[in-house]
């Protein structure tokens, strides 16, 4: 996150997405890695339960930011040992 702090005190659109997309993390859940790619947003990280992992798909997806949250089943169902990678959409 720290790497990416000049990229978030900018005022674009992106910039402001992603600061969101991190804000609406629950407590315990953590995201190591952001990759952009042309509409696309990837969030990598982490979480202590799968429920955390819910919890942040369900606050991503009540976001208008986001058109569309895409999570692996297998992310959701506690098989990557608390690892998720989670796919974000829009028009930003």
């Amino acid at each position: 996150i720290a790497t990416l702090s000049p990229l978030l005190s900018s005022t674009s659109t992106l910039s402001t997405t992603i600061e969101t997309a991190l804000t609406l993390r629950p407590k315990g859940v953590f995201v190591d890695h952001i990759r952009y790619v042309s509409g696309e947003i990837m969030l990598v990280g982490g979480s202590n339960t799968r429920e955390g992992i819910n919890a942040y798909r369900q606050a991503l997806q009540s976001h208008p930011y986001f058109k569309t949250v895409s999570i692996p089943i297998g992310d959701l169902a506690g098989t990557q040992d608390g690892q998720f990678s989670i796919t974000l959409t829009g028009t930003f």
